[in-house]
């Protein structure tokens, strides 16, 4: 039993030492989210509704993402399960938000498709750490198998949608063109 309460603590320091990772990748994922947005409005064509469409969920992103940080931060801090429950909740939410950066926007560049991996993979990363952190910290069964749950979901839909996100680059409409074909209307 030793040995498992010790490897318990270590998965607590990790999850620990994961908070400072997680706010500063965020910050900079946001902020380069914003600049690529600038950026791509400017060398590719885009409806206003589209440009409307990706700035607000890239503010609401940035609201969701800070607020489940700061949730993080006091379960940590105060050692509440019932506060890695939310985060774990709010996981799911992150990451379909991801999916959404990582395949569905109007222009997705390369380096859109790599910063959403690397928060996908952070954030499953980080919900199986608070799932560890959280059995540690859980009074009863029910308080465990939310949290489990909570973090299976953000995991599953992770893995959902780098999936998703690979189906859907390797299929095209037309198979055997190496370029979409441009048609204009007169």
């Amino acid at each position: 039993m030793g040995g498992l309460v010790s490897a318990m603590q270590w998965f607590a320091l990790l999850a620990k030492l994961a908070l400072p990772l997680s706010r500063w990748y965020g910050n900079f994922y946001i902020v380069v989210l914003a600049i690529l947005l600038w950026y791509k409005t400017h060398v590719f064509t885009y409806t206003i509704d589209a440009v409307a469409e990706e700035a607000v969920v890239l503010f609401f992103f940035a609201v969701l993402l800070h607020s489940r940080l700061a949730l993080l931060g006091r379960g940590y801090g105060t050692k509440r399960a019932s506060i890695l429950m939310l985060v774990t909740w709010l996981g799911p939410v992150v990451a379909f938000i991801y999916g959404f950066h990582l395949s569905y926007q109007v222009y997705v560049l390369q380096l859109d498709v790599i910063l959403a991996s690397v928060g996908l993979g952070s954030l499953m990363l980080e919900a199986v750490l608070i799932a560890v952190l959280g059995l540690v910290l859980a009074d009863n069964l029910a308080e465990r198998l939310v949290l489990l749950l909570g973090s299976g979901a953000t995991v599953a839909a992770g893995v959902v949608l780098g999936l998703l996100h690979l189906s859907l680059e390797s299929s095209t409409a037309f198979p055997d063109q190496d370029q979409p074909t441009t048609v204009s209307m007169r």
